[in-house]
């Protein structure tokens, strides 16, 4: 499973890094999809995420004990 990486300045929040990067054409592989860079995502084992949750509900169930 891949996941779509973070978009180029901080989610085209800094207008600065935006205009440079359409400038030079860096900004061109942003619009498709299919070119964006992507990282692998591995998925928990089933006894890792039960884990995970039994520990959540123990806090969750520890902090509504008055």
């Amino acid at each position: 499973m891949h996941s779509p990486a973070l978009l180029p300045c901080g989610g085209f929040t800094d207008l600065l890094c935006l205009l440079s990067k359409i400038a030079d054409g860096s900004l061109d592989d942003y619009g498709d999809p299919g070119k964006w860079p992507t990282y692998a995502v591995k998925q928990l084992p089933p006894a890792d995420f039960r884990q995970i949750q039994d520990s959540y509900a123990a806090r969750r169930d520890q902090a509504a004990a008055p």
